[in-house]
């Protein structure tokens, strides 16, 4: 007799970046460009119910000036939320023609999508140098099963 067993996924949430180049590799994820800077990133995800959100994005720097994330927060209908940035200066600093990554860390008194609804902005303050930048990224939600990919 043959016993056929399913595999059950969590349920999940992901929040992709509105208006962001969709990658074609096998991992995907998104891309943007701010002049020479490209930020990479696979969005914001986790399991329903999670409090915690911990995005990371690679930044690639073809510019001749020094990157440094001096901030980064996101804004919801419910407030705005600073994010806890890695470590000290170094952590956040991407040398020119260099890519790093950088994870930045939220964690919040209800689940992360109660606190950020459908729609949420990611706000990224950086220096190029001694001169100061600002990025906005629009976010929305798609639930999914964790572990599979939401249809594009």
């Amino acid at each position: 007799m043959l016993l056929l067993t399913g595999i059950a996924c969590d349920p999940g949430y992901q929040y992709r970046p509105v208006g962001w180049k969709a990658l074609i590799q096998p991992s995907g994820g998104w891309s943007m460009s701010y002049g020479l800077i490209e930020l990479q990133t696979f969005g914001i995800s986790g399991i329903i119910g999670s409090q915690y959100i911990s995005p990371e994005f690679a930044i690639r720097n073809r510019s001749t000036q020094v990157f440094v994330l001096e901030g980064a927060k996101v804004t919801s209908r419910t407030g705005s939320y600073v994010a806890r940035l890695p470590g000290d200066g170094r952590w956040r600093t991407v040398k020119p023609a260099a890519t790093d990554r950088i994870t930045l860390y939220w964690e919040f008194q209800k689940p992360a999508t109660e606190v950020l609804g459908d729609v949420c902005r990611m706000v990224f303050d950086f220096r190029l140098d001694e001169q100061r930048h600002q990025i906005e990224v629009t976010y929305g939600l798609t639930l999914t099963p964790v572990g599979l990919n939401p249809p594009s």
